[in-house]
């Protein structure tokens, strides 16, 4: 009778956590310039077994905006469910400023960040999550951010696009050009070996869906490609294609200024709502419990 007991209770644990992110909520439509909560999530990596609080690093934080006053602080925590908690789960708030349909083009994060050598415990911090292939994991509107990393340029019924939910903190070429974290052309150039690369900027495109049926804008999709950009300033800042990336080394320079940056684009799509966890349904990517945070 015990052992039932148990079974049951394992079976029940195992639903919850199959039922994260699944969606349980109402359909929430947006007005046009509302603002769109993005949330943060913990970091976690295939190359270890313990995950961190997003603002356990030296990124961007809420007050830290450029021309602010206000003191910097953490994200506000968000209430999580129980899946959410057993997945070990650290949902909060984030410093980007997203509204809906309005489309934003290379805007600085927070002021920049600087690091006077390479033996700052903020940088140093940062350097190892990127060479132990971190993970940074988006939430916007229940919707895990997910990054194409396979047939991005696939429009046709014949050939999917491949996604991955999050994305990493950087890429790093270690000896012998291997590399946990693979640099790719979308995130870098001109790489080679013992070159770390931060991937400081975000490009978002969020699908939306519009209907007679119900006021304002459904979000169906939410896409990240993230980018290495080196920006001389926050008012000398470019974010086009052929821009430098920003190596996340000390070579000859004195100090590493670092700036974070983000666009956002809204395009109309005509998913609907209730389909909008294909994308997510297809990737083929299973949740993974970490048992470091539950305990």
């Amino acid at each position: 009778m015990r052992a039932f007991g148990v079974a049951v209770l394992v079976l029940a644990l195992a639903a919850a956590a199959s039922a994260f992110y699944l969606p349980g909520v109402a359909p929430r439509a947006y007005a046009d310039g509302e603002p769109l909560p993005l949330l943060v999530n913990r970091l976690d990596s295939t190359e270890a077994i313990v995950p961190y609080d997003y603002y356990r690093f030296d990124f961007c934080e809420p007050g830290e905006e450029v021309g602010s006053m206000a003191k910097k602080h953490a994200g506000a925590k968000v209430s999580e469910n129980l899946g959410q908690i057993l997945l070990g789960e650290r949902i909060r708030q984030s410093p980007y400023h997203l509204m809906m349909k309005r489309d934003m083009v290379c805007v600085p994060v927070c002021k920049p960040k600087v690091y006077k050598n390479a033996d700052d415990a903020d940088y140093k911090r940062i350097a190892n999550i990127i060479k132990k292939d971190y993970m940074q994991h988006w939430i916007l509107d229940n919707l895990p951010a997910v990054e194409c990393i396979g047939h991005c340029n696939a429009h046709g019924p014949t050939e999917r696009r491949l996604f991955r939910t999050g994305f990493p903190v950087g890429c790093h070429f270690g000896t012998a050009n291997k590399a946990m974290t693979p640099c790719t052309e979308t995130t870098v150039r001109n790489m080679h070996a013992g070159d770390t690369f931060l991937n400081n900027h975000i490009d978002f495109t969020i699908l939306f869906h519009e209907s007679p049926e119900f006021v304002g804008a459904r979000i169906v999709g939410v896409e990240v490609r993230p980018r290495s950009i080196h920006h001389a300033s926050v008012d000398d800042m470019k974010c086009g294609p052929e821009e430098p990336p920003q190596p996340f080394t000390f070579k000859k320079e004195k100090e590493l200024q670092i700036i974070y940056s983000y666009t956002v684009l809204y395009q109309a799509s005509e998913i609907r709502w209730a389909s909008r966890w294909d994308t997510y349904l297809q990737s083929g990517e299973t949740a993974s419990i970490h048992w470091f945070s539950i305990f």
